[in-house]
């Protein structure tokens, strides 16, 4: 009864134990644990907590339209490692923002020039753009990608895409890279990297050119499973929040909550726009009942396994001892039989030897020399012979037989015996 105490208690404090530790993960992506307070634990200065209570409510934030996995704006509303990462901030400072909707990349960078919004992000870092933006800490590092369609099977370099119809953003980092660098390339100015995407899909572009993120996301989201990624350029995007350089309590106040936010936070909102096969959804009810579900069944399994190995094993041995008694059943049989076999074979020769040399005694007549047999009857010599040998008599007559009866036939005299 003590044992049984003692195991219901393990229970309850294992299960108490992960309900604690999933309910802390849950919380910790969800941002529920943080500082009380405007910007409390950043390490604001009191000019700057000042400032974040008069104006934090009305900082204006904005993104481009189109481009995940970084950023996809719907109806007002920013998705993508930018809007994850807007989330973030907000809980960090205890703000709303205002979120700004742009039609284009192009016009979200004239919106910040003309400082119609405050933040926008994420873009490359350039002079250009640092005459009206500060830059936070970089978020983002992404190799430019060569995509093709799939029927096109060799590995390319820019240097190798002479003749080429190459799609590619204009006003992107890399269109100001590839116009001073490979002049001589037939380049198609898109929109955005998803318009290039799908212009090769349909082969109206024989390759695009865009940063690995996006053409992961397009082109496993959008059905464009007849593209490949071909090769890779010297170019990288170097992503970050683009700020207004005009508003130094601004920018010290949003330069903190970013550096606040932590590798695993940024690796975790990375894993769940970018490496799409590690869901970052594991933490919710359904999945954690399947999970345990599964669980379940597989402990099931392995125990019916066990029981039927074990039941097999049992079965097996009791069948194997049976065999083994027959046959050791057989080999005493066997060994008899041989025993007998070889009693009568030691009797049957010594039969035929003895009639072979007729041993023993063997009754015969004074008078007529017949000789009695074993059933009493009197015989011949010969007759006799014949049945108790094998030997073949023929009739011949002995010379003193022959002087005494046929004696004009003999020659000399017989010889005494």
């Amino acid at each position: 009864m003590a044992f049984r105490h003692r195991l219901w208690l393990s229970f309850f404090v294992i299960s108490a134990l992960l309900v604690l530790v999933v309910a802390t993960l849950a919380g910790l992506r969800l941002g529920l644990y943080r500082d009380a307070g405007a910007g409390g634990g950043l390490g604001l200065t009191p000019q700057e907590q000042r400032w974040l209570a008069l104006h934090g409510d009305n900082i204006r934030v904005s993104a481009e339209p189109y481009s995940p996995p970084l950023s996809i704006v719907k109806q007002g509303r920013i998705t993508g490692m930018v809007g994850d990462y807007y989330d973030l901030i907000e809980k960090r400072l205890g703000v709303r923002f205002k979120r700004v909707p742009a039609p284009s990349f192009a016009a979200m960078l004239a919106m910040a020039r003309h400082r119609q919004v405050d933040v926008v992000g994420l873009v490359g870092m350039n002079a250009e753009r640092a005459r009206y933006l500060n830059f936070s800490q970089p978020i983002l590092e992404y190799p430019v990608v060569i995509v093709v369609e799939r029927s096109n099977r060799r590995d390319l370099r820019l240097e190798d895409m002479g003749g080429m119809r190459i799609a590619v953003s204009r006003g992107y980092g890399v269109w100001d890279y590839l116009r001073r660098n490979y002049p001589q390339l037939d380049y198609v100015p898109v929109r955005d990297d998803g318009e290039g995407l799908r212009l090769v899909a349909f082969r109206q572009a024989d390759a695009a050119l865009t940063d690995l993120g996006i053409a992961s996301y397009t082109i496993s989201h959008q059905q464009l499973g007849n593209l490949r990624i071909a090769g890779q350029t010297d170019f990288r995007y170097v992503m970050a929040f683009g700020l207004r350089n005009d508003q130094p309590e601004l920018n010290a106040i949003l330069l903190k909550a970013i550096a606040s936010i932590s590798p695993r936070e940024r690796h975790a909102i990375y894993r769940r726009w970018v490496a799409l096969e590690y869901s970052p959804y594991f933490l919710k009810r359904g999945t954690l009942v399947g999970l345990a579900a599964f669980g379940l069944l597989t402990l099931a399994g392995l125990a019916a396994v066990a029981l039927w190995n074990k039941s097999l094993s049992r079965r097996v041995a009791a069948r194997t001892a049976e065999l083994n008694a027959y046959r050791e059943l057989l080999e005493q049989r066997v060994q008899e039989r041989t025993a007998e076999l070889s009693a009568a074979n030691v009797e049957l020769a010594r039969a035929l030897v003895e009639v072979k040399t007729l041993s023993g005694f063997i009754p015969i007549c004074s008078c007529c020399r017949k000789l009695r047999d074993d059933a009493g009857y009197w015989k011949q010599i010969e007759e006799y012979l014949a049945g108790h040998s094998a030997a073949i008599l023929t009739h011949s007559i002995c010379p003193e037989c022959l002087h005494r009866f046929y004696p004009e036939y003999a020659e000399d005299e017989p010889e005494k015996t």
